[in-house]
């Protein structure tokens, strides 16, 4: 006997479900935000971890609320953590702020600032992480427009096509270089570890750096990171490392 499935059924089941679990999502951000407003960083500091652990990837601003939380608790490298989260994947505002925050944090670590914020990033967050859709669909109806209104002057329409097709690569290149920012990691130090010139504990040791710095990571192997920032280059033991 053959087993009969009632789609329409299953579907409004799981459509309910769906729902029950952002609505408890959405309660557990309202009522994380109303402790921390009250001062109980610890209660605000769980709820927005249990929203954090429920998501298969961490909302930005829920990871950069529990930065906020952690900061208040003074735990300045676990805000530092959850921050350059919020920093990675928010939008421009969140990545802002974050960034700020993080130099604040590595300052009471009483360590020299060592994240940059740089061209890449802002262009990234102002244009593609937020506009970029918004910006192709303008660029592209700005293109039918002209196609329609059939321009007569031969040299304007030259020049208009030029500056169209100028405009077009230009983004296409921003996307690119973009596109290398996201796909970015980063590594805060957890320890006070050692910074070696290549894959492993023989080599030459460069330096100690203090836990709360960030690093980009240039490459990686199994357990170490090829890291760079701020004139410093070299090898990080993984295990040493919190690699967003």
């Amino acid at each position: 006997m053959m087993l009969k499935i009632n789609f329409k059924l299953l579907f409004y089941l799981c459509f309910l479900h769906n729902i029950f679990i952002v609505a408890n999502l959405q309660e557990s951000f309202l009522q994380a935000n109303q402790a921390y407003l009250q001062g109980n960083f610890a209660l605000a500091q769980d709820l927005y971890k249990t929203i954090s652990d429920t998501q298969e990837i961490a909302g930005p601003v829920v990871m950069y609320n529990l930065g906020n939380c952690y900061f208040q608790q003074k735990m300045y490298l676990l805000a530092i953590n959850a921050w350059l989260y919020a920093y990675k994947f928010g939008d421009r505002a969140t990545a802002l702020y974050s960034y700020t925050n993080i130099v604040v944090a590595q300052t009471n670590l009483a360590i020299q600032a060592t994240m940059t914020y740089g061209f890449n990033d802002f262009v990234n967050n102002l244009f593609f992480r937020e506009y970029f859709l918004s910006w192709q669909l303008f660029f592209w109806l700005l293109i039918i427009g002209i196609f329609v209104a059939r321009i007569k002057w031969l040299i304007g329409r030259k020049l208009i096509w030029s500056l169209i097709i100028l405009v077009q690569l230009s983004m296409m290149g921003l996307a690119i270089l973009c596109a290398k920012v996201d796909k970015l990691s980063y590594a805060v130090v957890q320890n006070s570890a050692t910074l070696f010139a290549g894959p492993a504990d023989s080599y030459h040791i460069i330096g100690n750096v203090q836990s709360g710095h960030v690093f980009k990571v240039v490459s990686s192997t199994a357990d170490w990171c090829l890291v760079q920032e701020r004139g410093l280059h070299g090898w990080l033991a993984k295990k040493e490392l919190h690699i967003v």
